[in-house]
């Protein structure tokens, strides 16, 4: 870092577009292949969602965010999500997202599980869900 840089203003645009641009660079080496172009992996085992084994497919970090973001309750509660933590699958090599959701005043609604490092975002939701 030279004297000069700690004076030059900062562009937050340029820096999310690295961001991004990193985010893509891992996704690409953790899926391989680019991962799987669908709603659900078609070799995932157990409850949709609710299983490491059968994750909700998505692109990146950053979509697993946006998925959740579109996460409501069937009567049209928007969800909290906190990640607990990576896990293991028998069904995807690289690792799986665990969340805990809860409704607006803290209620437990379960826990769902997120392969982000898949082709897409998954436009399905596990049951008793919706997408909005």
């Amino acid at each position: 870092m030279g004297i000069f840089d700690k004076f030059r203003k900062k562009n937050p645009e340029s820096e999310l577009k690295q961001l991004l641009d990193m985010q893509e660079a891992l996704h690409a080496v953790m899926s391989g292949d680019g991962g799987v172009d669908a709603d659900e992996l078609p070799n995932g085992v157990g409850p949709f969602g609710f299983d490491p084994n059968n994750p909700i497919p998505c692109k990146t970090t950053l979509g697993s965010m946006a998925y959740l973001e579109r996460l409501h309750t069937v009567a049209g509660v928007k969800v909290q999500a906190e990640r607990i933590g990576s896990f293991g699958s028998d069904v995807v090599d690289s690792p799986i997202d665990g969340y805990k959701l809860t409704d607006s005043n803290g209620a437990d609604l379960g826990t769902i599980f997120i392969s982000p490092y898949q082709g897409r975002i998954s436009n399905k939701a596990p049951e008793g869900f919706k997408l909005i």
